[in-house]
């Protein structure tokens, strides 16, 4: 049998080499599919199937905040004082560490490289206990280390080690400045570590961040947090605990702006919620794609075994069994498709890198080329190649291995009856290729549809000719800070093409950002209500900086906000969008009205800082904070009433493209405080692309597939037509010897072409009908069953499939009658 089969894996070898268009054209359908779909299945892996790399990761658990405003909510973010609460009462866990992140500025302070901005995050001394991990240089945090006004000490990321510091074996003990303060570096984290994020590349000690005032605050939300459980206890026991935690402490406190109760989640599907069911309809587009090139392999073998039916007609005259002739067929079918899988598991390699590389939200989860193709992805690619194998080669294997000696040992063009079984089987394959194909690309057709709708959205700022700029807040006497923001934006405005230039707390169409809770004053809502919005700390210039319109009243001025003296506040100014007004102030007019945040409410209480209160005196246009959210109610607050902040951004208005003013912007910024890093400089067109990214990445990839798809369709249509019309030359040429016209001739076999294209329109048009709404939370502003795309893509299908069928149809059209009925 052994010998049998090297036998068989030789003459295989012979028959590809000896036509090596077949063999490339084979090769290269079946490595597309396979290609895609180990590429894909290899990101499902990671992010899906393969456990986190910690210790015993099915004990650890994401724990969140609950309906914080009344939203039902279950994906807060954890006040301080709950993460306390939490560590102190609950007994469902062994550790419990929370976390945030944002970015700092990082400097050595012993040579002259520029300061650069990085992602950092601030950990508790536990952190790494609770993950199961260990640095492997170095040691992590301590107690003593982790409080506020400690000595500064820092662990850094292997490729930060490795790219900064040239891998120094020295390293721990080292220092560095960070956000203007000197650090010593205490360890150095595992290779590939990316916690919380494969873009964090410094941890810093929690409690420093933290002041005092603040860590018994239930109504700043601003961490994550981590949990592992005790053994023997399940997610739903631990939820309830944290659950009843909260709960009490809202019955407590009933006015107070907190979360009504906790959730408690897997730690991996807390890092994939957002991307599971995305990654699950792209592995089933992908099968598609698979589908469509087994079906195309199998019409490609088809049509080549029906030109070797003399050639299997003598091996059976020479003693040859159907079995050994069957196993000879399916050997050769195997080999083409474990040929295609090796070339296939090198195109995943690289669609793999690239999907981590640019999909939005990748980077939270897996570090740039660290997809692996590891022993299960290849034995998943291999599995899948062998039943690509069996699945092309199996039905044109049978029916070669059937053919009938004497009528194979004739002329095999006089003889259609065996090529007339094989012609109704390569329609229905036909048929599925065409409706998988139009599946697909309905749904390319749906994601374009929705990114057209998208890009329409106007984000309510100007987006031409403006720039914005990312500048971190350094550890500075507070004076020091307000001087060198309030000169900032006259010395940017002396550059060359800036026209204006304001400060803001964040930018528009870059996220949530920042909300408070507030009340309109003389009008207290009942216990446990509270009025939300979106707040954002902006200078005098701001709107028109941005270009908002201000549809009543004015903005701010130089003597607007609270100045240094927050201990004796002034009635201050707030400006409010127009869905806030038309939200919470119906039929009244805000103008001269005043509000109250709670967080300044709680502060009064807790410090005994009298809570400011803000005048309304304009109202502004609305800006979307997300292109695909509708806007939402926006308070504006003086930008230096707030100390808050991690950052100010920097708008400006500029009169040329805003790249050539770039170089002067920085220097100047530079020549103010040359130990600012200025950072994420952005044009708002730019801002408004990452937030439609997510969109604009689906329509690409689902376009890619569609496109594949409608391409390998069109390929297996005219296959299938010219080999039909190579096997009915003899046929052909009696009816033009008998008088049919070129016309036809050619409508005989376009009509032969599209009957199977058109029935595979009609049933995928069925299926698409059918699952449509599986792409409902990808799509943006229009239904499911969109209307333009399943009336126009059927017909563009049907084109495709017209123009596959015509250079066959006119081929036909151009046969001789003498020529071939001679070669009868």
């Amino acid at each position: 049998m052994l010998s049998a089969f090297a036998q068989n894996l030789r003459f295989a070898f012979r028959q590809y080499l000896s036509r090596p268009g077949f063999t490339i054209t084979a090769v290269l359908i079946l490595a597309l599919g396979l290609g895609a779909n180990t590429a894909i299945f290899s990101v499902v892996n990671v992010f899906l199937v393969q456990p986190l790399p910690f210790h015993d990761p099915s004990r650890l658990v994401a724990l969140w905040e609950r309906d914080v405003v009344g939203n039902n909510n279950q994906y807060n973010w954890v006040s301080p004082g709950a993460y306390l609460d939490w560590r102190k009462l609950a007994t469902s866990f062994e550790s419990i560490s929370g976390y945030f992140t944002g970015p700092v500025t990082l400097a050595n302070p012993t040579d002259t490289v520029e300061p650069r901005r990085i992602d950092a995050a601030g950990a508790p001394a536990n952190l790494l206990d609770t993950l199961g991990m260990r640095p492997p240089l170095g040691r992590s945090f301590t107690s003593e280390e982790d409080r506020f006004g400690a000595t500064r000490v820092a662990m850094i990321s292997y490729y930060l080690w490795r790219n900064r510091f040239g891998g120094a074996s020295d390293i721990i003990g080292k220092k560095i400045r960070v956000d203007g303060l000197d650090c010593q570096i205490v360890g150095v984290m595992p290779r590939g570590f990316a916690f919380p994020s494969r873009t964090t590349e410094i941890w810093l000690p929690l409690a420093t961040f933290i002041a005092p005032e603040r860590e018994k605050r239930h109504d700043q939300h601003f961490m994550h947090a981590v949990a592992r459980l005790r053994s023997g206890v399940s997610v739903q026991q631990a939820r309830a605990e944290l659950d009843g935690i909260n709960a009490r402490y809202y019955r407590e406190h009933p006015n107070d702006v907190i979360a009504k109760g906790a959730n408690v989640v897997p730690f991996q599907d807390s890092l994939v919620h957002d991307v599971r069911k995305s990654l699950l309809i792209l592995l089933g587009a992908v099968s598609c794609v698979l589908l469509i090139a087994c079906v195309n392999v199998a019409n490609l073998l088809l049509a080549r075994s029906a030109g070797r039916v003399r050639e299997v007609s003598i091996r059976s005259a020479i003693g040859a069994s159907r079995g050994r002739i069957f196993s000879q067929l399916l050997t050769e079918s195997l080999l083409l498709s474990i040929v295609g899988g090796a070339v296939g598991l090198v195109l995943a390699g690289w669609i793999a890198d690239f999907l981590t590389l640019h999909a939005p939200g990748a980077e939270d989860i897996v570090p740039p080329g660290n997809v692996p193709i590891n022993t299960v992805v290849f034995l998943f690619a291999f599995g899948v190649a062998l039943v690509t194998g069996i699945f092309a080669g199996l039905f044109p294997a049978l029916q070669t291995s059937r053919t009938d000696v004497a009528t194979g040992l004739r002329d095999s063009s006089r003889s259609s009856t065996s090529s007339r079984a094989q012609g109704r089987f390569r329609g229905i394959l036909v048929t599925a290729e065409v409706a998988l194909s139009l599946v697909l690309l309905i749904a390319a057709g749906l994601l374009l549809r929705s990114f057209d709708r998208l890009s329409q959205i106007q984000p309510g700022v100007r987006v031409d000719h403006t720039l914005t700029l990312d500048i971190p807040l350094l550890h500075k006497p507070p004076a020091q800070i307000r001087s060198f923001f309030r000169d900032l934006p006259d010395r940017l405005k002396s550059v060359h093409g800036v026209v204006s230039a304001a400060l803001s707390s964040c930018l528009p169409v870059t996220g949530h950002c920042n909300d408070s809770s507030f009340e309109i004053v003389g009008h207290p809502l009942p216990p446990g209500q509270s009025m939300d919005a979106l707040d954002r700390a902006v200078g005098p210039g701001y709107f028109a900086a941005a270009g908002i319109p201000l549809l009543r009243g004015r903005t701010f001025a130089a003597q607007d906000g609270l100045g240094e003296d927050e201990k004796h506040p002034k009635l201050d100014a707030a400006v409010i969008s127009e869905s806030l007004a038309r939200t919470f102030f119906l039929n009244e007019d805000p103008i001269g009205r005043e509000l109250i945040t709670h967080s300044a409410i709680e502060r009064e209480k807790a410090q005994g800082i009298p809570a400011p209160r803000y005048q309304v005196i304009g109202i502004v246009g609305d800006v979307r904070a997300d292109i695909d959210q509708s806007a939402q109610p926006t308070m504006y607050f003086p930008v230096f009433d707030s100390t808050g902040y991690d950052e100010v951004f920097v708008t400006l208005h500029t009169s040329r493209d805003p790249h050539e003013v770039i170089s002067a912007v920085r220097s100047e910024i530079h020549r103010l405080d040359p130990d600012v890093a200025v950072d994420k400089i952005l044009t708002m067109q730019d801002l408004v692309n990452l937030s439609a990214g997510d969109h604009k990445f689906s329509m690409l990839l689902f376009g890619s597939f569609a496109g594949l798809a409608v391409l390998l369709a069109a390929v297996g249509l005219y296959a299938v037509l010219s080999h039909t019309i190579s096997l009915r030359k003899g046929e052909i040429g009696i009816r033009i010897a008998l008088g049919a016209s070129k016309s036809d001739v050619s409508g005989w076999v376009l009509r032969q072409g599209l009957k199977p294209a058109i029935l595979g329109i009609i049933i995928g048009f069925a299926i698409a009908a059918l699952t449509c709404q599986i792409l409902k939370s990808l799509l943006f502003g229009i239904a499911p069953f969109d209307p333009v795309t399943f009336a126009v893509l059927p017909f563009l299908l049907l084109a495709i499939a017209a123009f596959a069928c015509y250079v066959p149809a006119a081929r036909a059209s151009r046969i001789d009658p003498a020529i071939t009925l001679r070669l009868e």
